[in-house]
């Protein structure tokens, strides 16, 4: 392995994880909300609550205005406005992949494998439970949706491009149910959440695309 893929690799288990193998045990005061900055779904339902947010936008208001006014020099600073909706902290609610198939004298087929993880309290480290799905030969040309496991939804949107062509969208959703009025735990989360594709014979991919939607 080159130096600048052993660079990616660490990269990739500093930000994604995990970090330490496919069952890791984190330390009980390395939370994986804090540690991993990517590829982390919240539940499709959840929000945080209104003054949570109000408070980021004014720490972020103060903490802009406050290194602006120290660089300015005889004129007036203006912060930004920021929308009382917008959640600055929000994460993505799914993964998605967008891809276009052709069949020739059949019907379309392909296999689904969805793989994520949790992390759930356990004698003081957060210990990772990796899990995975596998539709079997599915249909292409027509829409489905999966249960996954508990709390983990697997969707398949498809519409025609031609006679033989079809542009297909699978999404992966974290759809764990939250309380009214309760905050998301760390356990509510799915990490480092992975679609892979595999085409029937007779298939020929053409394009595909990542997606990544709340």
């Amino acid at each position: 392995m080159s130096e600048r893929d052993s660079i990616l690799v660490e990269l990739v288990k500093e930000v994604l994880g995990p970090r330490y193998g496919f069952c890791e045990a984190l330390p009980e005061d390395q939370d994986p909300r804090d540690e991993y900055i990517t590829g982390v779904l919240a539940p499709d339902r959840a929000s945080r609550q209104p003054d949570d947010i109000d408070a980021d936008i004014e720490e972020v208001i103060e903490e802009v205005a406050g290194e602006e006014d120290q660089s300015s020099h005889g004129y007036a600073v203006v912060p930004g406005v920021f929308s009382p909706p917008l959640d600055p902290k929000s994460l993505a609610r799914s993964i998605g992949l967008s891809f276009t198939v052709r069949a020739s004298n059949k019907l379309p087929q392909i296999e689904v494998c969805a793989t994520w993880a949790r992390y759930q309290p356990h004698q003081k480290v957060w210990q990772r439970q990796p899990a995975s799905f596998l539709t079997g030969p599915i249909r292409a040309d027509q829409d489905g949706v999966w249960s996954a496991a508990e709390g983990v939804s697997l969707q398949l949107r498809t519409r025609p491009v031609s006679d033989s062509c079809w542009r297909v969208s699978l999404f992966l959703v974290n759809t764990t149910r939250i309380t009214q009025d309760s905050r998301p735990t760390t356990g509510d989360h799915l990490f480092q959440p992975q679609i892979r594709v595999h085409f029937c014979p007779a298939m020929a991919k053409v394009t595909y695309k990542n997606i990544m939607s709340n």
